[in-house]
This record gives structure tokens, C-alpha cells and sequence, in this order.
């Protein structure tokens, strides 16, 4: 079984009052953190034993679900603690541990998961 997760960026659903370049970091950032959770989505699918699996849209679907609310309540958690990015010195620490987490992640940044073991 081979699954597909990507984190999409749609310029047609952004917004952006004002346009410089700590808000333009700052919203790479939200990118960022939805790419992380792709990649624990990811992990999570390799991971999982399908054959094991009686419903694997449920639990797919419970996964997903899952990621998303965690990446939602993450990136909430960004934008208090760097007050939406004028906070300089929360803004880089943020980027410093997003990064990590990407890195420790890296052997999921494909966006194709084949669960067949």
C-alpha cells in the first residue's frame, strides 16, 4: 500500500495585511510546521502494520485527523508565543526547533509512504 501526504501551500486561501519580511518569516514558518506534522503523518503510516488492519480508511482517517488537530494546536501555540512573529527573539527560537524537528524527521520528507514491509 503506498500512500501520498503533502503539506500545500494555496496562495488563494492566504492573507497578508502587510507584506515584509519578519511576516514573510513568519508565515514560512506556519509552512514549516504543517510539513512537520506531514512527516509524523508519514512516520505514523510507515510505521503502522496494515496487514494487521480490518478498516484501513478508518484508521488512516483517525491518523490524519490526529496530525491535523496537533499541527492546528501547534501552530496556535507559535503565533501566542511569538505574538503572530513580532516577538524576534520567540520567532527564532521557534525556527531553531522546527528545524531540528524537521532534520530528526528527515527520512520522511518524501511525500510517497509505501507501508508494504
Amino acid at each position: 500500500m503506498v500512500f501520498s501526504v503533502e503539506a500545500l501551500f494555496i496562495k488563494s486561501k492566504s492573507f497578508l495585511t502587510k507584506n515584509s519580511d519578519y511576516v514573510l518569516r513568519h508565515e514560512q514558518l506556519h509552512f514549516d510546521i504543517c510539513e512537520l506534522y506531514a512527516r509524523k503523518l508519514r512516520k505514523m503510516l510507515s510505521d503502522k502494520d496494515f496487514k494487521k488492519v480490518n478498516n484501513v480508511s478508518q484508521v488512516v482517517q483517525n491518523m490524519y485527523n490526529k496530525a491535523t488537530q496537533d499541527c492546528i494546536r501547534e501552530e496556535e501555540k507559535y503565533d501566542t508565543e511569538t505574538n503572530h512573529g513580532t516577538n524576534a527573539a520567540r520567532q527564532q527560537e521557534w525556527v531553531d526547533k522546527v528545524k531540528k524537528e524537521l532534520d530528526e524527521l528527515d527520512a520522511y520528507s518524501s511525500t510517497d509512504v509505501n507501508t508494504v514491509k
